[in-house]
Formats: C-alpha cells, structure tokens, sequence
C-alpha cells in the first residue's frame, strides 16, 4: 500500500494562505491539514486550486485565540454560539468531501478551569454536533494535548459510543506532555488522525506551550520508530500527516537560515521516510 504523504497549513512557512500552499504543493506533498484564520470556505477552494487534496481541517479557533474552545463546557449563549459554529464547519467539509475534522476539546483546562462549568454539559454539546450532523460523511477526531486537557478528551471519548467521534494523536504533545501514557493502546481503534511531529521532551510544565516546538521528525528526541509501529498496529489507514513548524509565531525560524522551500522539501523527506516506515512495520504484521 502507497501511503499519501499530507502537511499542515499552520507551518509559518509562507506569508500567506496562498503561498503557503504553494510551497507545500511545489515539495511533493498531496494531502494536507488546513488550519486556517480566514474564511474556511474561501481556503478550502483555495487548496483545490492549487492542487491539494484537503483531508482534515483542523476547526478554526475563532476569537481570540483558542480561548472560546472552553465554550464547548460552558452554559447559555456562549455554549450555543460554539456549538453552531462547529456544525456550521462540519457541514461545509461535507460539501466539499473533506472527512475529517481536528476538534480541541478544551483550552488550557487547569488554567482556565473556571470556563469549565462541568463534565455532562460538554457530552451534551458534543452529542448535539454529532446529532445535528448525522447525514453528514465527516467524522471529529479529539486530539491528546496536554494532561489538563486530556482529561477531557478522555471523558468525551469514554462517555459517547459514534463511529463518527474518533481519536487524533500527536506525536509530539504524547512525548512531551504524557511520555508514559499510552494512548495508541487505549484508543488505537479509534484514531482516524495522526500529527506527527518531533520535540525535545523537555517540557518544565504540563501546560507550557514554549516547548512544544513541532519539529520535523528526527530533529528531536522522539522513538519514531515506536511511534511509527503503533500506528502501524492501530486501526489509522489515512495519510501520513506532518504538523511541523518553519518558524514560532513572532520569533524567528526554529531552521535557522534554511529558506522555506528547501525546509518543506526536507519535510516531505521525513515524510517519505515515516511513510515506509509505516509500510514495512504493516507487512510484517506488527
């Protein structure tokens, strides 16, 4: 089996949407994750323009920040707000064939734990997306992130049985967060999203986002050949989807005086590599 070998949209690599793409497209990539700030609709039909195949889009944000994610556990129209939003979102992936979606569960949870009004009203709202979009071919991929916020993930992927609502794991957030929880073994029938990305496991808090830098794999500490045969043993048959980063936001590139077009060459390398990586470990049946 031939795996498509994807990139994400938030790499910081161009200085636009536009230019962005065409940089992944121009390195050999043919799938990618969009994250996007704009108009979802609008970047989508820019991504077909160019060529790419868009097989997850990673929810917008909306303002500011991540910050409304905990509205997802919170009460009144703050709660409804975001919950037509997501709907919203997930219908137009379905126009446009797109069948995942990238959903953060929670924002910061310990720090911002008083968003989070309690456990039954985030089921609730979750129950209501999947609900509302049950004629739709697009299924919601929870992502582990950090410990505060896994808690969360794990209460929604435990409490709702939908073969819509699956599992997004990240290398990088695993190793640097949670090195020595499993969540392959746990949840490895369900992932239908994987990010994979490198880092130096040094992290000095559970929530310090400073350190979690998305590096190109093998640039970092990370076994990818671990995190490479569970994916091969879990039930994951998507594409190999890199989530690195070019440069941090408003600080210079993690790649020193690497221009942007020779980084995404090397990081459809690295994809190449995990991706046969990927089909040697799948035939020999790990």
């Amino acid at each position: 089996m031939t795996y498509g070998i994807g990139f994400h949209t938030n790499c910081r690599c161009g200085d636009t949407l536009e230019e962005t793409l065409a940089l992944i497209k121009a390195a050999g990539f043919s799938v990618i994750q969009l994250d996007t700030k704009q108009d979802l609709e609008e970047g989508i039909k820019l991504a077909q323009k160019i060529g790419l195949k868009v097989h997850y889009v990673h929810l917008p944000y909306g303002k500011p920040l991540w910050r409304n994610t905990n509205d997802l556990w919170a009460k009144g129209a703050a709660n409804e707000e975001r919950i037509a939003g997501i709907i919203e979102q997930i219908k137009l992936c379905d126009k446009y064939n797109i069948p995942i979606t990238v959903l953060h569960q929670t924002y910061k949870a310990r720090k911002y734990s008083n968003e989070i009004h309690c456990e039954k009203q985030g089921i609730k709202s979750l129950q209501k997306i999947l609900d509302a979009t049950k004629n739709c071919n697009v299924k919601i991929a929870l992502e582990n992130l950090n410990p505060g916020d896994n808690k969360y993930m794990e209460i929604l992927l435990d409490s709702i049985d939908d073969p819509r609502l699956g599992f997004c794991y990240d290398s990088g957030h695993n190793y640097l967060y949670t090195p020595d929880v499993d969540f392959m073994k746990k949840y490895g029938d369900r992932v239908i999203a994987i990010h994979l990305q490198d880092n130096l496991m040094d992290a000095t808090d559970i929530e310090e986002s400073n350190r979690d830098l998305h590096l190109l794999p093998f640039d970092g500490k990370i076994d990818f050949n671990k995190v490479m045969r569970n994916v091969a043993r879990s039930s994951y048959n998507g594409p190999v989807i890199l989530e690195s980063k070019y440069r941090r936001e408003k600080e210079e590139t993690l790649y020193g005086s690497v221009p942007p077009n020779e980084f995404m060459k090397e990081a459809y390398k690295r994809g190449q590599r995990l991706a046969k990586m990927l089909e040697v470990l799948r035939k020999e049946r790990v």
